[in-house]
C-alpha cells in the first residue's frame, strides 16, 4: 500500500503543473486532497494542498514556494460519522515535527503540512470529509466507507517460505475479500543478516523488497469471496540476484520473509482502474483523471493492511546457496 501512496501523491502533485486550463485566467487555484483512512489506526491524516496554474510564471519557479502548494491556516477541516453525525475537527500539524517529513523533490519540502484527527473507525459506517476556506468561502467534500480487515489464507502466520525457484514452480496465494475493498496489493520483503567474514559478531540487517501482486482491481460484476493469485518464485531469486551486491568479504544468512497484504477501498480502486486504462489501449488520449472530491481534485478513500513475518525453510536456504541467481552471494545454510 505504501507504493499506492507514493504513486497517488506524485500524480496529485503533477496536477500543479497542468497547462490545459483556460489561458485567459492568470492564476487558477484548485484544492487537492489525499487521504486514506485505516480502521487499524487511531490517528488519521489527510493531506490538503493547492494545485496551481499561472500563465505568467513557470511552474518550475512556483513549485518550490511554500505558499504556492500549501494553504495558510485558513481551512476548517472536518470528518463526520454519517451514522451518528458526530463531527471530528482536524488539527493542522507540520509533519516534520511529528516524525512525518516530506520527501525531497521538485515541490517545496520546507514543511509537511497535514490535517489529523483521532478516532476509532467502524466498517459499518461511512465518513464525510468537508474542507471550508474561511476567507474565500468555498467548500469541498468527499465520502468514503471503511475497508474491513484483510483475512489471508496463504500466506498466514504459520506459512513457511520454502520456494525452490525452478522454472515451472508456481505458488498459490489466497485471501478472503475484505468488506468495502476493491483493489489489492501484495508486497514482500526478504530480510537477511550480513557479516564480515572475519567477524561473525558484527552483523547488519538488510531488507530486499519484491512485488508479488500490484494494484489488482477485483471483479465488481461477479465478486469472489476468495481471491487467488499465482506467483512464480523464480522471480524472487532473480530479484535477489539483481539487488544484493556481490562481495567476497562478507557472508549472509536469511532471516525471514515479510508479507504485506493491503486492500484499498472503492474510490482507490476506481483511481487505480482509471490509471490502468490510461496506460493501456487509450494511452495518449488524455482522459480525465478520476477523483471523488466534489469541488476539487484528489482522492479520499480507505485501506486495510495485514503483515506476516514468516520463517524460511531448508529448501529455500539451499536454493540461496546453490541457485542460478544467488550462488555467488555468500549465503550460509
Amino acid at each position: 500500500m505504501l507504493r499506492w501512496i507514493g504513486v497517488i501523491t506524485c500524480a496529485l502533485a503533477l496536477l500543479s503543473c497542468r497547462q490545459d486550463f483556460d489561458i485567459t485566467s492568470a492564476y487558477i487555484e484548485i484544492p487537492v486532497v489525499y487521504g486514506l483512512l485505516d480502521r487499524a489506526d487511531t490517528t488519521h491524516y489527510v493531506r490538503i494542498q493547492r494545485a496551481f496554474v499561472d500563465t505568467n510564471t513557470s511552474a518550475l519557479t512556483i513549485a518550490p514556494i511554500f505558499d504556492s502548494i500549501y494553504y495558510r491556516d485558513v481551512l476548517d477541516v472536518t470528518i463526520t460519522d454519517d451514522s451518528t453525525d458526530k463531527v471530528f475537527r482536524l488539527e493542522r500539524v507540520v509533519g516534520d515535527t511529528i516524525g512525518l517529513p516530506k520527501e525531497p523533490g521538485l515541490f517545496n519540502n520546507d514543511a509537511n503540512v497535514l490535517y489529523r484527527f483521532e478516532a476509532p473507525l467502524d466498517i459499518q459506517r461511512s465518513y464525510t470529509l468537508e474542507v471550508h476556506h474561511r476567507e474565500k468561502g468555498w467548500t469541498i467534500q468527499s465520502q468514503t466507507t471503511v475497508v474491513g480487515p484483510v483475512v489471508s489464507i496463504v500466506p498466514n502466520a504459520q506459512y513457511v517460505v520454502n520456494w525452490k525457484g525452478e522454472l515451472d514452480e508456481l505458488i498459490g496465494l489466497a485471501w478472503r475479500r475484505a468488506d468495502n475493498a476493491m483493489v489489492y496489493d501484495l508486497q514482500a520483503y526478504f530480510d537477511y543478516w550480513e557479516y564480515p567474514k572475519d567477524n561473525r559478531q558484527d552483523s547488519t540487517l538488510y531488507s530486499i523488497p519484491f512485488t508479488i501482486l500490484q494494484a489488482s482491481v477485483a471483479n465488481l460484476i461477479a465478486p469472489d469471496f476468495i481471491i487467488t493469485h499465482s506467483y512464480a518464485p523464480r522471480a524472487f531469486y532473480q530479484e535477489l540476484g539483481a539487488q544484493i551486491p556481490f562481495d567476497t568479504t562478507v557472508v549472509r544468512r536469511a532471516k525471514q520473509v515479510r508479507f504485506v497484504l493491503s486492500a484499498g477501498g472503492e474510490a482507490l480502486g476506481m483511481w487505480v482502474a482509471n490509471q490502468q486504462v490510461q496506460q493501456g489501449v487509450t494511452a495518449g488520449n488524455n482522459l480525465e483523471v478520476y477523483t471523488n472530491i466534489e469541488g476539487g481534485t484528489g482522492l479520499f478513500s480507505s485501506r486495510s493492511t495485514v503483515t506476516f513475518y514468516n520463517a524460511i525453510g531448508g529448501t529455500l536456504r539451499d536454493s540461496l546457496r546453490l541457485g542460478q541467481f544467488t550462488n555467488t552471494l555468500g549465503f550460509l545454510p
